[in-house]
């Protein structure tokens, strides 16, 4: 019988993400999909920075969403 992993097991801590963040990671990070995620982002509530196309967070940011949030 194949054993079944803990939802836990497959998640990285936030120390294990890089400094920077694309749209993707952040998604995983807060347990929501990437269209929540562009939207946090488009509406300015988590700040970041666009390069190009591309939406980069910083791990900092995120984290003061987080702590601002509770």
């Amino acid at each position: 019988m194949e054993s079944i992993k803990k939802p836990t097991e497959s998640l990285m801590t936030l120390a294990q993400y890089p400094d920077v963040l694309t749209v993707s990671e952040m998604a995983t990070i807060l347990r929501i999909n990437k269209s929540t995620a562009y939207h946090l982002l488009k509406n300015g509530i988590i700040p970041h920075r666009r390069i190009g196309t591309a939406y980069r967070i910083s791990k900092n940011a995120l984290i003061c969403f987080i702590e601002n949030a509770a």
